[in-house]
């Protein structure tokens, strides 16, 4: 079973991490192996992520979010 990442958005109004992240998913979860990207949980096949949690990354790293998206 393949595992697909996205932000914990009930409304899905926003990206998927890796796009937001302007990554792939196997980069993503990388970034989660290593923690440095939390917390995640998951339902079924999908590894939510909340958004809090992509905003303080990306903060960390100083990545423009409306960038890393486009």
């Amino acid at each position: 079973m393949t595992e697909t990442l996205e932000i914990a958005d009930p409304l899905r109004t926003r990206p998927t991490v890796g796009r937001q992240l302007g990554n792939t998913a196997g980069a993503v979860q990388r970034l989660i192996d290593a923690g440095l990207l939390y917390p995640a949980y998951r339902i079924g096949g999908r590894v939510m992520i909340p958004q809090s949690a992509v905003d303080d990354y990306l903060e960390r790293v100083r990545i423009d979010p409306h960038r890393a998206s486009a």
